[in-house]
């Protein structure tokens, strides 16, 4: 995950997940990267939601 930029404390959001399925387009809040990967990958991340001020 880290060569996706994903790490520990990063703060990301879900722009779109693809139907059936698929895969699932994310943005890095900091850097504005916009990055897709899998729902197999997906599954190995844990995420907390984090309530925007």
């Amino acid at each position: 995950m880290d060569g996706f930029g994903l790490r520990e404390g990063k703060r990301i959001r879900l722009i779109m997940a693809a139907p059936f399925r698929g895969p699932l387009l994310l943005e890095d809040l900091g850097s504005g990267a916009r990055i897709m990967i899998g729902r197999g990958m997906a599954e190995t991340v844990e995420v907390s939601r984090c309530e925007s001020s």
